[in-house]
């Protein structure tokens, strides 16, 4: 066993600390049958850069509706034409941030601008991430306790008002 994070001077050691040297890369401890995989992001994305390790965490993907299809993907990324419709919906929940780390390591002087999200997830889901970031726009949003958030329709240009 090794510890799965950094371990301050004096601090007590609990059992929670430690985990197989096989599943630690780099200062991060990757849960079993999961793989990391990490999205660039700003701080609007990840609820105002408040997303930290250890968070649990919702992720939406905003994309540009593929004509005729309802809320289905075009994958041409997110095209700002008045005539092409976008949507948000929900992609994945209850994911478990990894790492969180600034771009500029700007943390000495309170910028909370770009950085990179590593999280855990199954094979599947790393597909869908991957696959939203590469044709859409994605931000996490931070679970609480007693988060409800649900797989849906989403919203899109014609339904946000409740048109």
């Amino acid at each position: 066993l090794v510890t799965s994070s950094e371990v301050a001077e004096g601090q007590l050691l609990t059992k929670a600390l430690f985990t197989e040297a096989a599943s630690l890369a780099k200062g991060i401890s990757i849960p079993d049958g999961m793989i990391a995989v990490t999205v660039p992001t700003e701080a609007w994305q990840r609820a105002g850069g408040l997303i930290q390790k250890g968070s649990k965490v919702a992720v939406f993907d905003t994309f540009t509706v593929m004509d005729g299809k309802g809320n289905t993907p075009s994958g041409d990324g997110l095209s700002n034409q008045y005539e092409r419709n976008q949507s948000t919906r929900l992609l994945l929940s209850g994911l478990e941030v990894l790492s969180v780390v600034d771009e500029k390591k700007a943390a000495e002087d309170g910028d909370v601008g770009k950085a990179i999200v590593t999280v855990a997830v199954k094979q599947a889901d790393a597909e869908k991430l991957i696959h939203g970031q590469q044709t859409g726009t994605l931000y996490f949003a931070l679970l609480g306790g007693k988060s409800e958030v649900a797989p849906g329709n989403g919203v899109d240009n014609r339904s946000l008002f409740g048109n």
